[in-house]
């Protein structure tokens, strides 16, 4: 996976046509205006915004699925959890700003944490019962991290 350079912009462009202008550090091909650009509408957020939503997005999650599991609806409240809203978004994010290669390392990558959560839920669902809550959860952590550091292992 190769990460993209950052594109720089000349003076007087406008973000919805390409500049035949050569910019330094880029290929002759290459164009520092992208469709990403173009889908974003050419705007620019500052890190701060983004984050603040990012923040917003997961709190939303959390508190929807909070709401419906204390309200007795156990399926609602894991398919809340589990609807890739964030992976969705994620991926959007990353395209926008990183292109389709960072979306494919990201997903690729992400597969590989299938197996370390199966264990996990797995866990807190075996523990919860035998345990109570609070040793099931940190057991199931220890075993999730276990579990992530062995993948990390066998990758290399």
């Amino acid at each position: 996976m190769t990460r993209q350079k950052k594109l720089t912009y000349h003076e007087g462009c406008t973000l919805r046509q390409a500049c035949p202008e050569p910019v330094e550090g880029l290929r002759r091909t290459d164009y520092h205006h992208t469709v990403r650009d173009s889908i974003a509408g050419g705007y620019r957020v500052n890190d701060l915004v983004k984050y603040g939503i990012y923040f917003l997005l997961g709190g939303t999650i959390v508190s929807v699925s909070t709401y419906l599991g204390s309200q007795g609806k156990p399926f609602l409240a894991a398919f809340a959890s589990t609807f890739p809203a964030i992976t969705g978004a994620t991926f959007v994010l990353m395209y926008l700003n990183g292109g389709s290669d960072a979306i494919v390392g990201y997903a690729r990558n992400l597969l590989w944490f299938v197996p370390p959560w199966l264990v996990y839920v797995s866990a807190m669902i075996t523990g919860v019962p035998r345990f109570g809550f609070w040793p099931a959860m940190f057991g199931s952590l220890v075993l999730y991290m276990g579990c992530v550091g062995a993948v990390r292992l066998w990758l290399r």
